[in-house]
């Protein structure tokens, strides 16, 4: 977990053919955004940004919570999928209509994220995102 003007999930990733892989895992989502000059890439998704859906799209993210934390008007929620952690925020109110327990397996989708190429590498990109104010 990093921050830029609030919380951002930071995840290692592949881009290939208008697909993006994060890696550690075998989730796969689209792209069709512009491509890079590498196919070596860091994700930034808020943690508002993760929704759980009740069925799985092509779109969607198999994960498993590993944690759910009560935060007064919201909830943060650890999940993995695979090796890659992060962390997406519920409102009391949609968890209350669906709650959720740790260790259940749930279905999510990225609403928006942001990507940069790693053309140096993951390790120096994410040097260069501390410096900017990115992530912590």
């Amino acid at each position: 977990m990093a921050s830029f003007i609030g919380q951002v999930n930071v995840l290692d990733a592949v881009i290939e053919k208008e697909k993006i892989r994060i890696n550690g895992t075998d989730a796969v989502i689209d792209y069709p955004g512009k491509t890079t000059s590498t196919n070596e890439a860091v994700l930034l998704v808020r943690p508002e940004d993760i929704e759980i859906v009740e069925e799985s799209t092509n779109q969607s993210l198999n994960s498993k919570i590993k944690t759910i934390h009560y935060r007064g008007s919201h909830y943060e929620i650890d999940c993995d999928i695979g090796s890659a952690m992060f962390t997406l925020i519920v409102g009391k109110t949609d968890f209350n209509k669906s709650p959720r327990e740790e260790g259940t397996r749930v279905f999510l989708n990225f609403k928006s994220f942001r990507v940069f190429g790693a053309e140096e590498g993951h390790a120096k990109l994410r040097e260069k995102l501390r410096d900017l104010g990115y992530i912590e």
